[in-house]
């Protein structure tokens, strides 16, 4: 499974991107105060920033440091958002980009902390870097 691509954490880092963008596209569109466009440019920050830690997590790119942390908190955030999102569509009136972008969070949540689940194993430091494996094996 190490050799392999984690379908679940790719396809979590793809809808990461995704409302990162969606992000941007409700930043692009912003007027008036200040706190709405502050507010989407830091999740579309951290939704990037969640969708590089999937991607690496999936093996696509070169491990990230402190990647098993990264993947839980990018899950726990984008199932915690989704949620918010959720709640604000039921309470209030919401637009069609809240309700695709509270959707596509909530699916990148649950790809991510699925695939963070199966690759568990694998996401320790000493299993997925040879390096880490040789040094810790040699015999001082």
């Amino acid at each position: 499974m190490a050799d392999r691509l984690n379908r679940w954490l790719l396809a979590g880092g793809m809808l990461s991107a995704l409302t990162c963008l969606l992000h941007l596209a409700v930043l692009a569109s912003a007027a008036g105060s200040i706190i709405p466009p502050l507010l989407n440019l830091v999740l579309a920050a951290v939704s990037g920033a969640g969708s590089i830690y999937a991607f690496s997590g999936a093996g696509l790119i070169l491990r990230l440091p402190y990647l098993r942390t990264g993947l839980v908190l990018v899950s726990g955030f984008h199932l915690l958002q989704g949620l918010a999102l959720i709640l604000s569509v039921i309470l209030g009136p919401s637009s069609a980009v809240m309700v695709v972008r509270s959707l596509a969070v909530i699916a990148c949540g649950v790809a991510c902390a699925f695939g963070t689940f199966r690759q568990w194993p694998w996401l320790s430091h000493a299993r997925r870097n040879p390096l880490v494996v040789e040094l810790l094996n040699m015999k001082w």
